[in-house]
């Protein structure tokens, strides 16, 4: 408000009760006319009787002339109106037809320099009834969340508690997964010769049975599951054996999840593994997006849960246990004392990482059974993961061509120098070459 105070009277002659009264009638008379005006310049104010949002500034209209005020909105701010208010004159006010709802704002619009009558169910931070969502600030359609979220055929959306404390289900709906919703992939194992070469496939545990072929009309063979010497974790194996000349495949399908892989060096264009005899002719070969330790051995990488941020899996995992099943079965301890430990442990969110999907590297290096390359005299090669051209075979592998085919008929050469790469110990990295 802006408005002139009159000035501060005296009291020179009425301080003291000995004054004469006939010298203090002229202060007497300035404090009576000060107060009328103190009082006109602030009576008007009780004629202010508003129910205000906030966001009002209030200003004489003629100090000292009338007793108007002016009343004007701030920019984004909004006036409730009430049933019983005081008429103000605010430009444009009048031209908002319709207002006089309690449930009715006034906001002065700063884009369009005019005011706007909204309802307040439609003004963000409003009462109990500011009920309806947008997706985003663009939406032109706030509705009910029911009616906002959609979905494919897939999922199953369902209102719960109808007409109480409502709640929205969203779930995977009945029979709706096919294989094009998978994301699946393959690897490929070839030999040839007449000797048994034992391979691990890469779909392990989320691998489907392998099928077999044959290169020509004329090959024979066969092929077997089994159990290699020392096998203390589940890994899923065969054993093939060309019988003429010729080679012998064994193709999986697998569920994948865990591309890309890095050893330190960056992400790998795919995994060729290769044995190669002592002429430098490749006897067998290993293809696939994955590496052989990646579902087979102890370490499971597939994670349970994925961060719809960052797109990082997490594993909900428990602590070790203080006793565990080892223990047990050596005699340290029985049963009771493992099930008390366990009820001591704690899960944990742990990252699948790339040191997570390599821990059973050491483990399982490659895909081949050692005794074979030992009595064959082989070496285990890993063809460099981080050249360009690599990822050219494996979208040819990707696409259904026999890729393994030209491995085995030495349509591809392997360069004899190692590279210096971190890796699977005990195989060599090398560079090819067409």
């Amino acid at each position: 408000m802006s408005k002139t105070l009159p000035a501060n009277p005296t009291k020179v002659h009425l301080d003291q009760g000995i004054d004469d009264a006939s010298q203090a009638r002229g202060e007497i008379a300035d404090h009576v006319d000060k107060f009328i005006e103190l009082k006109n310049a602030l009576g008007v104010l009780a004629l202010l009787n508003l129910e205000v949002d906030g966001g009002l500034e209030i200003s004489a209209l003629s100090p000292g002339v009338s007793d108007e005020l002016r009343v004007k909105l701030e920019a984004g701010r909004a006036l409730r109106s009430v049933a019983a208010g005081v008429g103000l004159d605010i430009p444009g006010l009048a031209e908002v037809a319709g207002l006089g709802g309690t449930d009715e704002f006034v906001v002065w619009d700063a884009s369009a320099a005019a005011l706007r009558r909204v309802k307040h169910t439609n003004v963000i931070g409003g009462s109990a009834s500011d009920e309806l969502v947008k997706v985003s600030a663009n939406d032109t359609t706030p509705n009910y969340l029911v009616s906002k979220l959609t979905s494919d055929a897939t999922i199953a959306r369902s209102e719960l508690n109808n007409g109480g404390n409502e709640q929205l289900r969203v779930a995977v709906a009945a029979n709706s997964i096919r294989q094009g919703h998978l994301s699946r992939s393959s690897g490929e194992v070839s030999t040839g010769g007449g000797s048994y070469q034992g391979f691990v496939l890469p779909g392990g545990a989320y691998g489907f049975w392998p099928r077999t072929k044959t290169s020509q009309n004329n090959t024979d063979g066969d092929a077997r599951v089994a159990i290699e010497l020392g096998d203390l974790t589940y890994t899923a194996r065969i054993y093939m054996r060309a019988v003429n000349p010729g080679t012998m495949f064994a193709q999986q399908a697998y569920i994948t999840a865990s591309p890309p892989f890095n050893f330190g060096d960056g992400d790998c264009q795919g995994f060729i593994f290769a044995t190669v005899d002592g002429g430098g002719k490749i006897t067998s070969a290993y293809i696939s997006d994955v590496p052989p330790w990646a579902y087979n051995g102890p370490t499971n990488i597939d994670p349970h849960e994925i961060d719809p941020n960052t797109g990082d899996g997490y594993r909900l995992v428990r602590t070790r246990p203080a006793v565990t099943v080892a223990d047990v079965r050596a005699g340290k301890a029985d049963l009771a004392d493992l099930v008390a430990a366990r009820a001591e442990t704690k899960v944990q969110r742990l990252k699948v990482d790339q040191r997570h999907k390599n821990r059973d590297m050491r483990l399982i290096p490659h895909p081949f059974r050692n005794a074979d390359l030992v009595r064959d005299g082989q070496t285990v090669v890993l063809l460099d993961p981080l050249d360009d051209r690599l990822g050219e075979l494996m979208s040819l592998h990707g696409e259904g061509e026999e890729v393994g085919c030209l491995l085995c008929e030495g349509k591809l050469k392997v360069d004899n120098e190692p590279l210096v790469r971190a890796g699977p110990p005990g195989v060599m990295q090398a560079r090819f070459r067409f």
